[in-house]
């Protein structure tokens, strides 16, 4: 029963595969070739980072060269909506290579289907087609982490763990202040606590102590409970798909803050 309670929470920890789209790059005054190349590395790669890669070739064999070249001969926006909700993914890679003289340069983004939002963009150059692949793997790379759910400033760890340990060092303190009077009044060479206290305010004295340890050792007990709670959370609860992107845009840029809270 253990087992499979601990296989179940291991289960429901592992979030599915992004599925992702990676349309034809557009060339420019790069060969066929070359560019087909640059769409294989970087959907490898994607792939070994832990999406779900929909690569051209599958795009064309799914969707059929006619029909893909009649939706890739539409607007941008509504050609990457189409393709999107005819594949079932949600998110779209469209991008470009350009070579000049020596140099390329590759401009990538993610579309998210549903609404047509830029959600990540990696613009990059290279000097030389050796390096072209690893260029085309570092970009995805940049994408990935964009994409990667995000939990804001990691509050489920570190809120608990802040509050844990202010809570376990107030405590600390009152329960060692507890502690070393007591000891000042009883210890070995101290002074008679008659002559400190006088008789009628020792018992209220050491109640009001026995107080304060208890209070102490509350109070420094839920500190450790919170920041074990915080630990045991963040390993166990997969990261919400909380996301924060500015995505440069014609004359401006768009601002988008999206997931589940």
């Amino acid at each position: 029963m253990v087992l499979g309670l601990l296989l179940h929470i291991a289960t429901a920890a592992t979030p599915e595969p992004v599925g992702i789209a990676i349309t034809p790059l557009q060339l420019v005054d790069v060969s066929p070739e070359l560019g087909g190349y640059a769409e294989d590395r970087l959907a490898n790669h994607l792939g070994d980072l832990g999406f779900k890669v929909t690569t051209p070739a599958d795009i064309a064999a799914l969707l059929g060269i006619e029909r893909q070249r009649q939706l890739l001969g539409c607007s941008e926006d509504g050609c990457n909506a189409e393709i999107g909700s005819a594949l079932g993914v949600p998110l779209m890679l469209v991008g470009r290579v350009t070579k000049l003289e020596e140099r390329f340069d590759i401009d990538l983004r993610v579309i998210r289907q549903r609404d047509g939002l830029v959600v990540a963009r990696d613009t990059r150059r290279i000097v030389g087609i050796k390096g072209l692949g690893e260029l085309m793997e570092a970009a995805g790379d940049s994408l990935a982490k964009q994409l990667a759910p995000k939990t804001p400033f990691a509050w489920r760890l570190w809120v608990p763990v802040l509050a844990g340990t202010v809570a376990a060092g107030v405590g600390g303190v009152l329960w060692a202040q507890a502690e070393l009077q007591h000891a000042s009044y009883t210890g070995a060479g101290s002074l008679p606590v008659t002559r400190i206290l006088g008789l009628k305010n020792i018992d209220a004295k050491f109640a009001q102590l026995s107080t304060q340890r208890l209070i102490g050792m509350v109070v420094a007990g839920a500190g450790v409970v919170l920041i074990a709670g915080g630990f045991v959370w963040n390993a166990l609860v997969p990261s919400l798909p909380v996301s924060v992107v500015v995505a440069p845009q014609a004359g401006g840029a768009t601002f988008a803050l999206g997931g589940t809270f």
